[in-house]
Formats: C-alpha cells, sequence, structure tokens
C-alpha cells in the first residue's frame, strides 16, 4: 500500500514541475502529454467567457433592434393628451342596437343605448410601463363607461356585455370622424 502512495507522490511532483515550466525528469514520456488538471481547468474558464461574451454581443444586438428610445416619443405623448381631450367632449346621442349582430339574439326589452362620453380615460399597458417594443408599438387606453349609460340589471341576459360592444362600436365611429385619428379599428386583446 505503501508503494502505491509513493508511486502517486512521485506523479503529482512530476506534474507540478511540468507546470513550472521544468524538464521533464524521465525521457519515456511522449511530447504531447495529456492536459493538466489546471490546463483543463483554464480551458473551461476560456470557453464559458467566450459563450458568455457571445451571448452578451447577442443581447446586445436584439436589445438595440427591438428597444424604443421614450426621449424621442415627446409628440405621442402630446398626441394622447389631444385625444383625450377629444373623447372626453364627445356628443352625447342614442345608438340603435341594430348596430349588433343580426346573428346574436337580443333579448326582450333590450332599449337602445343612451351613449355619454366616458367618465375616465386612461392610460395602460406596456407603453405606461416603458415596455414597448418595435416594430408593432401599441398605446392601451382605458375607457370607463359611465353609470348613466348602464342600468342596474344588465348583469342579467347578457345585456351589460351587448351594452358594451354598443358603446365600444359608437367611440369607434366618433374617432373615425377625429382629425387625429387616421383608422380606428377593433381587436381582441392578444
Amino acid at each position: 500500500d505503501e508503494e502505491i502512495f509513493e508511486n502517486e507522490s512521485d506523479d503529482e511532483v512530476q506534474d507540478e514541475e511540468q507546470a513550472d515550466g521544468a524538464p521533464e525528469a524521465s525521457g519515456n514520456k511522449s511530447k504531447w502529454q495529456d492536459p493538466t488538471r489546471e490546463e483543463i481547468s483554464g480551458y473551461k474558464i476560456a470557453e464559458q467567457m467566450f459563450k458568455s461574451s457571445l451571448m452578451q454581443l447577442q443581447i446586445t444586438e436584439l436589445k438595440s433592434e427591438v428597444s424604443v428610445d421614450y426621449n424621442k416619443l415627446g409628440a405621442l405623448d402630446e398626441w394622447l393628451k389631444s385625444l383625450k381631450t377629444y373623447i372626453e367632449e364627445l356628443p352625447s346621442g342614442t345608438v340603435r342596437r341594430s348596430l349588433l349582430d343580426p346573428l346574436e339574439k337580443v333579448p326582450d326589452g333590450f332599449e337602445d343605448l343612451e351613449f355619454k362620453p366616458p367618465i375616465n380615460i386612461m392610460m395602460a399597458g406596456s407603453y405606461l410601463l416603458r415596455s414597448l417594443i418595435r416594430p408593432s408599438m401599441n398605446v392601451d387606453l382605458l375607457v370607463e363607461i359611465p353609470a348613466a349609460c348602464l342600468h342596474t340589471k344588465d348583469f342579467l341576459n347578457h345585456r351589460y356585455r351587448m351594452k358594451r360592444t354598443l358603446y365600444v362600436l359608437e367611440l369607434q365611429r366618433l374617432l373615425r370622424d377625429c382629425p387625429l385619428v387616421q383608422d380606428a379599428r377593433l381587436a381582441c386583446f392578444r
């Protein structure tokens, strides 16, 4: 057992001498030796740093492609303020229930909607949180329907959903007439 430990310690001494740059003690080892533990760990560290640096370059490039410079969006902020003012000053009116989808069953006693301007308009979503990405940038606006447009029992027979649909359709129609808006389309949440 002692001979085995002595042989191992001799090999470790030779490995340390070779790592220090000292010439080999015996000439029977080949010129192309296996790398030492230190060399292997050095190779692993270099490989990890290369992968890390490459990943950092890729992330930096991707970030520059999709990030938005919010300092350049001052005109958008002014436009949003103008749009909010326009929506708050919309005229009141009556929205006919005939605008609803003809395939949708309208419950008995469903009345036309008395449209009034929204009582609250707020910005929400990625623009407000400063997390927009290019190329498709969206600004989400939340619009609160006034209580005068609804009744307490509208939750029955899907009347609230139908009134909300009529309200949004009328809002879309009025926004199409707005000089600030080029096109107004309805879309579902993604």
